[in-house]
């Protein structure tokens, strides 16, 4: 069945197109650099993945972004947290629910391996970040 181009200008209007602003979604997520920096030293290493992942938000255009940084988030990262006889045993299925409705469904099964000794040491850097960003007299 194909839509004609009067049924998309109605599916989507530049008005619709307008309401999204990426500057309020990165408002609600806060990216401290340095805190990313130290969980990336975790010394993280997955042996076993298997993620299957439905991620559906009321804006169809803003689910395909979502499940595209989503798919480029774990595929860039992945084959640097697993060792390269373990690469196999890891799948993942990210996809799109265009319900206009807020929907997720998250099934992870996976084997992951971090040193006790690294996640004390990264809180107890973050708790003292923490202190010295309080102390700190606002000028």
């Amino acid at each position: 069945m194909k839509l004609n181009n009067k049924k998309m200008k109605k599916i989507y209007s530049s008005k619709q197109l307008e309401k999204i602003d990426l500057s309020k979604i990165t408002k609600k997520i806060p990216i401290n650099k340095s805190s990313l920096i130290k969980i990336l030293k975790l010394k993280i290493n997955i042996e076993t993945l298997n993620l299957n992942l439905e991620l559906g938000i009321q804006d169809a255009l803003l689910t395909s972004y979502a499940v595209a940084i989503i798919s480029s988030a774990i595929g860039i990262t992945v084959p640097h947290i697993v060792k390269s006889n373990n690469i196999y045993k890891c799948k993942y299925k990210i996809l799109p629910v265009y319900n206009y409705v807020d929907t997720i469904n998250l099934q992870l099964n996976s084997i992951i391996c971090i040193k006790i000794v690294n996640i004390i040491i990264l809180i107890y850097s973050l708790i003292k970040e923490k202190k010295q960003e309080q102390i700190k007299p606002a000028i």
